[in-house]
């Protein structure tokens, strides 16, 4: 019987840990996935670009018209539009894309630690280093994590890992052509991440030609930006309308950043937990162990200084964010620094001093109780524990390896233990048999073009759908028209959640006659006449919808828009198309506006001074508007 190479027995290693911890944390009626985003975002879109590939043969719709009353396809580009992770899915229509959303991000989080292994004995570090250092890269908490939560901040690892591979064959030997393709797919694969990952991918190739190319450093960094350059224009048919919808229809940050809040660090976004980095106090004793280090080369500080101002300052997470606000979860690509970086220090432990690292770990962590960094003492037991270990671990890094992994389960397993799983009763609730039959049933019934809402766990079902003549006013993304939100608002809708990102379906009558809601599934509607009943949802039909399209001869006034209120502004829109003008047309209400409170049978009220009416009501009516045209 051969014996197993030492290569397969690593890459065994590291798949036996991620089962380990993956059976430890999902448990048997879970699936690989998180209640948070998973269902609503992460899939969905996927399923729904496949979705329009096949109905048009375009990798590219002009318009996303089924989803947030029509928006433009480039809002959602961020989940995964020209993603060849799901660009693949296209080949398999027969698998559900959840099902391959959940392969796909496992075999992601094993090449992550397998690429990484390699990459490490690339650049020289022995077979056992490099098969520690993978699996601290597995276990990290935001690595872990995120494959089954976000696999927006994590999907691109392999690529990121692949192109700093592509930095070796560039500078060794080269050879660019690695260096440009990898980063080119992992621009198309989250071109969110791929801002903070580029940079990486720079301070890592400027770090190479120090080491390597010592003569010739200008002329070096010309050509690794000139190739990072060409990734950038290759992906220029995803960047550029991206950035453009962005800027002409994202959202606008509703935070005001002071100046001390960019300068003054912010280590909570930096250690131990899932949305950052998830480093613990060995990785900064490893990074400032290698600065004070008299015998360290110009490339180890350079690479150590750079790293650790990007990554300390809040400045650099704000621009990294898109100046949307300061959050550690940018600098996840950075992570792979700091491992470099480890590595570097244990192969080089012999050199030392430990009364300058004890004295400038000491002086980070005043700086760290001067910012009020409320796990302080947490990071104290942490760097003692750590110094002492790596202490005694002067001949034997077992020592070392043993407490990293060990500490970096412990949180692992604390922040998986935490999320919500997917269980099977909630998969089966949201993608519950009984809706779809509603929906093929009015389907087959109408073949006009028309939208409808499904009011049953509304955000979850946001972006879903369900077929080609499928279309919904709900939406739920991190970037979306601005315009169609403040339409959204206006009509007084009620805010379901206090995600403000999620626009959800609403029984009010005036915003779902505009839109065009001409059938609603709800557990209840006072509003509209119930059509069919189909287990426990309910299918209601809105006689008084809108078409999608319609003309009309009836030129309103913005100016006068503004200037009415509630409900009266409502009224005004459904009776004219308000356009940008400031002619102040008179204008009179037909709606008549009346309290109600506590009437049961009928409500009886004087029109004008001829007559009297009494209005028969079919509910009791309790402190509720009633509109009268």
């Amino acid at each position: 019987m051969k014996r197993i190479k030492n290569k397969d027995m690593c890459n065994c290693l590291i798949i036996i840990l991620y089962v380990v911890i993956l059976i430890s944390t999902i448990g048997k009626n879970n699936l690989y996935g998180s209640t948070i985003d998973y269902l609503s975002q992460h899939s969905v879109f996927p399923d729904y670009f496949r979705r329009l590939f096949y109905e048009t043969g375009r990798l590219v719709p002009n318009f996303a018209f089924n989803i947030g009353g029509g928006q433009n396809i480039y809002n959602f580009s961020y989940y995964g539009l020209l993603s060849p992770i799901f660009l693949l899915s296209y080949l398999f229509p027969f698998i559900n894309m959840i099902t391959y959303t959940i392969i796909i991000s496992i075999i992601l989080y094993i090449l992550t630690g397998i690429l990484f292994y390699k990459f490490c004995c690339d650049v020289g570090f022995y077979k056992k280093l490099s098969l520690f250092l993978s699996l601290v890269l597995v276990t990290l908490p935001s690595i872990n994590f995120h494959y089954h939560h976000h696999i927006m901040f994590v999907n691109y690892m392999p690529f990121l890992i692949l192109s700093l591979m592509g930095i070796n064959n560039f500078i060794k030997n080269g050879n660019s052509n690695l260096l440009i393709i990898f980063s080119f797919l992992l621009i198309m694969t989250n071109y969110y991440y791929s801002v903070c990952s580029l940079i990486v991918i720079f301070i890592y190739g400027i770090y190479m030609i120090i080491k390597y190319k010592s003569t010739d450093i200008i002329r070096y960094i010309f050509l690794l930006s000139s190739k990072l350059v060409i990734s950038v224009l290759m992906s220029s048919v995803l960047i550029l309308p991206t950035f453009y919808t962005i800027f002409k229809s994202g959202r606008d940050s509703s935070n005001s950043i002071s100046v001390l809040e960019l300068i003054i660090p912010k280590f909570k976004e930096v250690l131990y937990t899932n949305y950052t980095m998830g480093i613990t106090s060995i990785f900064v004793i490893s990074i400032l162990g290698i600065i004070i280090n008299n015998k360290s080369k110009k490339s180890d500080l350079f690479l150590c200084i750079s790293t650790l101002l990007l990554t300390i300052i809040p400045v650099f997470m704000y621009i990294l964010n898109g100046s949307l606000y300061i959050r550690g979860k940018i600098l996840i690509p950075f992570s792979l620094i700091y491992l470099i970086i480890f590595g570097k220090f244990i192969k080089n432990k012999k050199n030392i001093n430990y009364r300058k690292l004890i004295l400038i770990n000491i002086l980070f962590i005043l700086l760290m109780v001067i910012t009020h960094y409320k796990f302080t003492l947490i990071y104290v037991v942490d760097t003692i524990i750590s110094i002492m270990v790596i202490y005694i671990s002067k001949k034997n890094n077992n020592y070392i390896y043993i407490y990293t992994i060990v500490v970096l389960l412990i949180l692992t397993l604390f922040v998986n233990k935490r999320d919500v799983y997917i269980s099977r009763d909630y998969y089966n609730k949201v993608y519950d048999k009984d809706i779809t039959y509603l929906i093929n049933y009015i389907n087959n019934k109408d073949n006009t073009i028309y939208r409808m809402v499904n009011n049953n766990l509304a955000k979850e079902i946001s972006n879903k759908v369900y077929n080609n003549n499928y279309y919904t006013p709900t939406i739920y993304s991190s970037t979306y028209n601005n315009l169609y939100r403040e339409f959204y608002n206006s009509f007084g809708n009620n805010i379901r959640y206090r995600n403000a990102l999620i626009t959800s379906g609403t029984d009010n009558v005036l915003f779902n006659d505009l839109m065009g809601v001409r059938y609603i599934l709800s557990d209840n509607s006072n509003s509209y006449k119930l059509l069919k009943k189909k287990g426990k949802y309910n299918l209601y039909y809105n006689n008084n919808a809108y078409p999608l399209i319609y003309a009309s001869v009836n030129n309103g006034s913005n100016y006068i828009y503004d200037k009415l209120e509630f409900p009266y502004n409502m009224e005004y829109m459904m009776l004219n198309s308000v356009v940008d003008n400031n002619k102040q047309i008179n204008y009179k209400s037909n709606i008549e506006e009346y309290k109600i409170n506590n009437i049961k049978d009928s409500y009886k009220f004087k029109l004008n001074e001829d007559y009297n009416y009494s209005i028969k009501l079919d509910r009791p009516l309790n402190n509720k508007m009633l509109f009268i045209s």
